[in-house]
């Protein structure tokens, strides 16, 4: 994980605050719960780990790059993804801070299903337990690549899978649901 959260895609980033008419408070809590369960964090260098997106409009709102070692996150820890393209490396978002290095996973599922929630956790132990148990991209797929990307959407249109374990990223389980609960739900089944 020494390259945990370097950002791999192309963006157009404007730092400013955007208006949400929706209610926050399901993805808020969703990625309290998730700190609190040390599936998101901070390594021992400081650098955050994992983050949680909620679809919103043509876009998704999701946390921003390297926030995982803050126990609590304003909206200025968010970032608001307006456009996407996983095949160009590219997006476009505004917010507090830059989207996370792995939105284009994100972006992947909201494109191939109706899930208005999708986290990405670290847990070594779940990760060892399902590699290759439950879909596991490909291991050359490293994170926050097109490779990746690709690769995460192949197995949700194909499989429909819930649960994507990250063949190329060490620790990286992917998770989405129409509810936040959905995905609490799934990790405690785990």
């Amino acid at each position: 994980m020494e390259n945990e959260g370097i950002i791999k895609f192309l963006a157009e980033y404007k730092k400013e605050n955007f208006e949400c008419l929706d209610d926050l408070s399901e993805l808020f809590l969703l990625r309290q719960d998730l700190y609190a369960k040390k599936l998101i964090g901070a390594n021992e260098a400081g650098l955050g780990f994992g983050n949680v997106s909620m679809k919103y409009h043509k876009g998704f709102i999701i946390t921003g790059s390297l926030t995982g070692n803050y126990s609590k996150l304003g909206i200025d820890g968010y970032s608001y993804v307006t456009e996407c393209s996983i095949e160009k490396n590219w997006l476009s978002c505004i917010g507090g801070t830059i989207a996370s290095s792995e939105s284009l996973a994100h972006a992947a599922i909201y494109k191939e299903c109706r899930s208005k929630f999708v986290a990405h956790i670290h847990s070594s132990k779940l990760w060892k337990k399902h590699f290759d148990k439950l879909p596991t991209t490909n291991p050359s797929a490293e994170y926050g690549t097109v490779e990746m990307g690709l690769e995460v959407a192949n197995i949700v249109k194909n499989r429909k899978a819930k649960v994507i374990i990250m063949g190329g990223h060490e620790d990286g389980i992917i998770l989405h649901g129409d509810f936040a609960d959905d995905i609490i739900e799934a990790i405690e089944s785990l």
